[in-house]
């Protein structure tokens, strides 16, 4: 599936930069420059809003099918109605 393929990627991107955050942290990439670490940086920042967007969409999804469902169980009580007629609806909702 394409979000376990998404979630892999990001997986082993986070591992990546941890491992490289680790070795500045060490000094062991002093050779890196501002402009490189600057832009390494602002990377990890939109890869962030990515994974958000991502999760936002898997809500809305989400959110959609419930509403697809509760649509359709709208439809089949409209049916219900007509086909049963009015009256009896009147009974089942006026019972005490």
């Amino acid at each position: 599936m394409q979000a376990e393929a998404e979630a892999k990627t990001y997986a082993e991107y986070r591992k990546a930069v941890t491992c490289l955050e680790r070795l500045k942290s060490r000094g062991l990439l002093r050779t890196l420059s501002q402009r490189y670490t600057d832009t390494f940086s602002q990377i990890t920042e939109e890869t962030n809003r990515l994974v958000e967007i991502m999760d936002i969409q898997d809500e809305l999804s989400i959110v959609e099918s419930v509403l697809l469902v509760q649509k359709n169980v709208l439809n089949k009580f409209i049916q219900r109605v007509h086909t049963k007629g009015m009256s009896r609806l009147h009974r089942l909702l006026n019972k005490d």
